[in-house]
């Protein structure tokens, strides 16, 4: 009689599927221009249940308007993908981040694709940030004048075709009521 071997299944780690199926900033549902905070929380989710020796790869793209950009990583453990606490140096104003995140093994293999790339930038943080001079007629109206505020506008001549762009809009408080 001869004896039949039942090979014996061995849950191991996974390798190749274990894919980022989200990937967001804050409670913001994916791109983000002018986020609040300086140190935000990232969240993401598993295509599948996550093996216990796996890690995340954080990979960010820093660049504040006028400088070069600066790459920065570090690995988390992946128990947990629910607002994961910022790993760096706090944000400064205008500062625009690329970042993305993948599942790799305790010996940092990959386990699965990286993510998509989430963009975001951080918002105006400072109080200066938010001064500006008034915007208005270059001639002098009389307080009694009651007309519509005249329409103000300008063209400019660039030299170079634009890198990038912002234009900072905003009202002049609110007149009130009677």
């Amino acid at each position: 009689m001869t004896a039949t071997t039942v090979p014996q299944i061995v849950p191991g780690t996974l390798t190749g599927d274990l894919d980022i199926t989200s990937f967001t900033v804050e409670h913001y549902p994916g791109d983000a221009l002018g986020i609040a905070v300086r140190a935000p929380r990232m969240n993401w989710t598993y295509s599948h249940t996550v093996p216990e020796d796996a890690q995340i790869l954080l990979t960010l793209t820093r660049r504040v308007p006028g400088s070069k950009p600066r790459e920065e990583k570090t690995y988390l453990p992946a128990d947990d993908g629910v607002l994961v606490p910022w790993q760096f140096e706090p944000l400064v104003s205008r500062e625009e981040v690329f970042a993305t995140v993948q599942a790799v093994s305790a010996s940092h293999k990959p386990l699965g694709a990286v993510s998509r790339t989430l963009h975001f930038e951080a918002g105006l943080f400072e109080e200066f940030d938010h001064v500006a001079d008034f915007v208005g007629p270059s001639w002098a109206e009389p307080e009694s004048d009651h007309r519509h505020l005249p329409l103000v506008r300008t063209e400019i001549e660039l030299k170079d075709q634009p890198v990038r762009a912002r234009l900072y809009l905003t009202a002049l408080g609110f007149p009130g009521s009677k």
